[in-house]
């Protein structure tokens, strides 16, 4: 018994140990805020955010932002877009679809 611990645990607490090991073992993230219900949007979004909601892949955002369509934000070394550019790109790319 000498790597043996004994402890006094309420039912409450081993179960939070319980769930936060399970938590870890499953490296279980937390959700993002952009996809908490009731929360804002952030103002910038990552170039793969972008490509999903212009429902492209991140290749086109990058020929986008060098058409100057969009504008890239930098933070750090991460490249942000501003989401608000991002959805009007969208919307106009979809009235042009919509005319063709």
């Amino acid at each position: 018994m000498e790597r043996t611990l004994f402890t006094n645990l309420s039912p409450d607490e081993l179960r939070q140990i319980i769930v936060e090991s399970v938590q870890h073992c499953l490296k279980v993230a937390p959700p993002k805020p952009e996809t908490v219900p009731g929360q804002a949007a952030p103002p910038y979004v990552s170039k793969k955010e972008a490509a999903r909601l212009l429902g492209v892949c991140v290749s086109s955002v990058d020929n986008a932002a060098r058409r100057g369509d969009l504008t890239r934000q930098y933070v750090g070394k991460a490249v942000r877009f501003d989401r608000q550019q991002v959805l009007q790109l969208a919307k106009s790319h979809l009235n042009h679809k919509q005319k063709n």
